[in-house]
């Protein structure tokens, strides 16, 4: 899955390398374009402040939300990977929408960090959840 995916450019690369791929995003002439280009990305509209995602019930392998800081869609982040599975994650340091230092990290306690830079600019993030990989 692919969090506010903007033009796609995440799930087209994941698409164009095996992966089935869910791409959500509010702005409708974009995800249209995705769907026109790319039919078996699964692309959906959804205002994430209003339609949470991944909606309950949803498991996935990997969830990629890249330069978009929401942290109430964490919880549902962390429930809808799959043991082992992965979260890559970016957030801006600076500006309207920034998280502070470290506070990305504190929304995954537990889990195995894989990738963690943080700059002045951006925070990112890569870690698995704990469990059992089947």
């Amino acid at each position: 899955m692919d969090i506010a995916c903007g033009a796609g450019r995440h799930a087209i690369w994941l698409y164009e390398n095996g992966w089935q791929v869910t791409a959500v995003d509010r702005n409708a002439e974009a995800m249209a374009q995705l769907r026109a280009t790319y039919p078996a990305i699964a692309a959906k509209v959804a205002d994430l402040e209003q339609e949470p995602y991944p909606r309950p019930g949803d498991v996935y392998d990997l969830i990629v939300c890249w330069l978009y800081f929401q942290p109430s869609l964490y919880p549902a982040v962390r429930e809808a990977l799959r043991p082992g599975g992965i979260a890559a994650l970016c957030v801006r340091t600076q500006g309207r929408f920034a998280a502070q230092p470290g506070e990305l990290r504190k929304c995954f306690p537990g889990w195995r960090i894989l990738h963690q830079v943080e700059t002045e600019r951006s925070s990112e993030l890569i870690v698995q959840r704990p469990g059992v990989v089947r």
